[in-house]
């Protein structure tokens, strides 16, 4: 008798342990996500403009930068992608990917880029009408700083030496297209 109950105990036990550790409700993760991207739900949509970058002391290029930013995974992440071409040709000279998502564990936005080969998961500042993106590079820090209403986006880049002052690396001015 004791063997059998002994068994039977060790089976349900065996049965029960995958749902201990089971992962939460996936409904509420998805409104909990939800609620932490919508700051930045501004973003959504397609914008088009200017960009002027800077290329060394003194000199800058123009460029026709659009974005097109959508959300993905059931509105839990944004993805965004940005083209800039020659205002001339029209050719692409610059492309580049991110995503954001709420990072349940560090309860915290997150943000991950992607550029040339390149992926650089930067720090992520929301701010009301304002989204702030921070990096490490050689010898610096690159932080970009967009300011959105509705229909207007405006972001600046800027670039400091380590214990320098920040100069302006890029302008871009852009209007909302779509939605």
């Amino acid at each position: 008798m004791h063997r059998l109950t002994f068994a039977a105990s060790l089976l349900v036990l065996t049965a029960a342990a995958p749902l201990e550790g089971q992962a939460p409700d996936p409904s509420a993760q998805i409104v909990r996500s939800r609620a932490a991207l919508a700051p930045i739900a501004k973003l959504v949509g397609r914008w088009d403009g200017e960009a002027h970058v800077m290329q060394g002391p003194g000199g800058s290029i123009r460029v026709l930068q659009s974005e097109d930013i959508v959300y993905g995974a059931s509105e839990t992440m944004i993805f965004i992608r940005g083209t800039g071409r020659d205002p001339n040709t029209r050719a692409i000279n610059f492309e580049a990917a991110a995503s954001i998502w709420f990072d349940p564990d560090a309860g915290r936005l997150r943000m991950r880029t992607h550029r040339d080969g390149q992926t650089v998961e930067p720090e992520l500042e929301v701010r009301p009408d304002t989204l702030v993106w921070a990096f490490d590079v050689a010898g610096g820090r690159v932080r970009y700083a967009i300011t959105l209403t509705d229909s207007s986006w405006h972001e600046v880049g800027t670039f400091a030496r380590h214990g320098g002052t920040p100069f302006q690396i890029i302008d871009m001015r852009l209007r909302r297209v779509a939605r």
